[in-house]
């Protein structure tokens, strides 16, 4: 796996802020990667892993969610209880 310093530290330095980032790139770039090593670095800041919310688009397990927004909300409300979450949605599995 290769770190991408310049590209995780733009990500992690604006983590807190309330933009949504958007990673693009050419297949096979290593969007996933990046995605996995910021969610990496939230756990080093201390984050538990039920505020990180991962949800792959693929997936049939998220299949529920995604044709029934009151049920994501639902589920969503429930995780929160107080905190803040993060989201982390892709299109391609990990």
């Amino acid at each position: 796996m290769i770190k991408r310093e310049r590209y995780l530290k733009f990500l992690t330095d604006a983590i807190d802020n309330e933009f949504i980032k958007v990673i693009t790139g050419v297949r096979r770039s290593g969007k996933s990667v990046l995605l996995m090593q910021v969610q990496d670095e939230l756990r080093n800041r201390g984050i538990s892993a039920d505020q990180i919310v991962s949800m792959n688009f693929e997936s049939f397990r998220n299949a529920v969610y995604l044709n029934n927004p009151e049920k994501l909300y639902e589920d969503l409300m429930a995780r929160q209880n107080g905190k803040k979450l993060y989201f982390f949605l892709t299109k391609y599995s990990w």
